[in-house]
């Protein structure tokens, strides 16, 4: 096998840049800034994500540049859509309480950008000319490269030309492959090692072997993961039997039928309510009801056999995720089932109309007016029904697979901000969620893309319901700060966390 690097003759040698010498830096079309993603410190365009129109006073012919400290808005708008921005492509808005990312363009010098770029390339190699161009090839059977490496190579080799430019990576004294994306995203699967074969895995058969580790965390000492299926059917299990448990409690604290009636309903098996359950909201009872449901997501976490293991810290962490996550996918699995698309179901059973001819808990209230609900919380619940309940309803999504999801946003959502300890419970908790879900499939005889297929669909759901969560968050925020009205103040305190 070889690699081909296109290069000047030297010991240490230069990367060719597709750039000339006058112009080795990327630069915006719109504003000529260094193009790095980031423009006026923000990622993506704030005129499309919070849908503002401006008006240029001088004619519509201004100068737009970076350094300049007005710039023309209309005019910078219209100039980035004639260089192409497409306004369905542009990022959804992120929370704005944390703040962005500050970019400052330093002046580098021109002899800094080359020894940036410089890489010093060892024997074994031998340098050939065509035309006006050197290059360098580099022998990759005479390098000292692990079996495991070329074996993992050769597994990709059909996708990757021979001609395939290279990078450096400065940390590693490493030169990489410029692959496709899929081609890095490979990685992150489990890799099986063993003497039959050295391609990944399609399916979940040795999940538990001591053969199997994972190329993204090579550091992470060996979980206990289950040894049997009958382990994977028991998690899933646990979670079927918690979200039962919250249903019955939501049935006692919120439902009005008879006692008797609740007990014998047949029909109340994957739901809290029925459709006869529900009625209309009203915002001063959902403030007071607040700690009840609160202390319905402290029950269903404290049931989760390894709570107890955490620190005091990390289950505060765990608890207020979860208190942020489940108000989001609890409504909307309820919407999904007995609401949608008329009416928005809350995880106390109350409902506010989604239709534009009723007004059905949007109602003036003695602290909260109409105006004030419809402003804060209306494009919220568009945005759950748009981002989660329809996708949701799309792939048809089953109460077995919104436990799982609901368990996979509980543990996700904490992973970041947790102790290395905790951290190693919550990842071996989701490897157990995915293969849990995995055997399921098998069972009711789908199809390996089938399942592939779904158990996708079902983590971008979880990309989905963290997107929302930011805006509650910022809503909740400024419901707070501009005091709209007043919340609950425990509520305030759990959802006072960073991001």
């Amino acid at each position: 096998m070889e690699m081909i690097v296109e290069q000047p003759v030297n010991h240490v040698y230069e990367v060719q840049s597709e750039w000339s010498e006058t112009e080795y830096e990327r630069r915006c079309h719109v504003c000529n800034a260094p193009s790095n993603g980031y423009h006026f410190n923000a990622p993506s365009c704030e005129t499309v994500t919070l849908n503002r129109k401006f008006e240029c006073s001088h004619g519509n012919d201004c100068k737009i540049d970076y350094g300049m400290r007005v710039i023309c808005r209309a005019c910078r708008y219209q100039k980035c859509i004639l260089a192409g921005m497409d306004r369905k492509a542009v990022q959804p808005r992120r929370d704005s309480i944390m703040g962005r990312r500050k970019i400052k363009y330093a002046n580098i010098p021109r002899q800094q950008q080359q020894q940036q770029t410089q890489i010093e390339i060892l024997q074994p190699f031998q340098v050939t000319k065509s035309e006006d161009k050197t290059y360098i090839v580099l022998d990759a059977t005479a390098l000292d490269i692990s079996p495991f490496v070329t074996r993992r190579s050769h597994s990709i080799s059909s996708s990757i030309s021979s001609t395939s430019s290279l990078t450096y990576d400065p940390l590693n004294n490493l030169i990489i492959n410029e692959m496709p994306q899929q081609i890095f995203q490979q990685q992150s699967t489990p890799i099986f090692l063993n003497s039959v074969s050295s391609s990944p895995p399609n399916s979940f058969e040795n999940y538990g072997s001591n053969e199997c580790i994972s190329s993204t965390t090579p550091t992470l000492p060996p979980s206990s993961p289950p040894q049997n299926t009958a382990h994977l059917e028991a998690s899933l299990q646990h979670l079927l039997n918690e979200q039962g448990k919250s249903n019955e409690r939501r049935r006692i604290l919120y439902s009005e039928r008879y006692l008797s009636e609740m007990l014998t309903e047949s029909e109340y098996d994957d739901l809290p309510f029925l459709e006869a359950d529900i009625r209309p909201l009203k915002f001063m009872e959902i403030r007071r009801e607040t700690r009840s449901m609160i202390l319905l997501t402290f029950e269903w976490l404290r049931g989760w056999p390894y709570f107890s293991q955490f620190s005091t810290a990390d289950k505060k962490i765990l608890f207020r995720r979860c208190v942020l996550y489940h108000t989001i996918i609890d409504p909307a699995y309820l919407t999904l089932k007995i609401g949608y698309p008329n009416k928005f179901i809350m995880s106390n059973g109350m409902y506010v109309s989604m239709s534009e001819t009723s007004e059905t808990g949007w109602e003036d209230e003695n602290e909260i007016t109409s105006e004030i609900k419809k402003m804060i919380y209306m494009p919220l619940m568009h945005r759950v029904i748009n981002e989660i309940i329809k996708p949701m309803k799309e792939i048809n999504l089953t109460s077995l697979e919104y436990c799982v999801l609901k368990a996979l946003i509980s543990w996700k959502g904490s992973f970041h901000l947790v102790s290395p300890n905790s951290k190693e419970i919550l990842k071996r908790e989701m490897d157990v969620l995915f293969a849990s879900l995995h055997h399921h499939y098998v069972k009711q005889q789908m199809n390996e893309s089938v399942i592939a297929e779904r158990m996708g669909n079902i983590v971008l759901l979880v990309s989905n319901v963290f997107c929302v969560g930011l805006e509650c968050i910022e809503n909740h925020h400024k419901v707070e700060f501009f005091d709209l009205w007043q919340l609950d103040s425990l509520l305030i305190k759990l959802l006072k966390v960073g991001m």
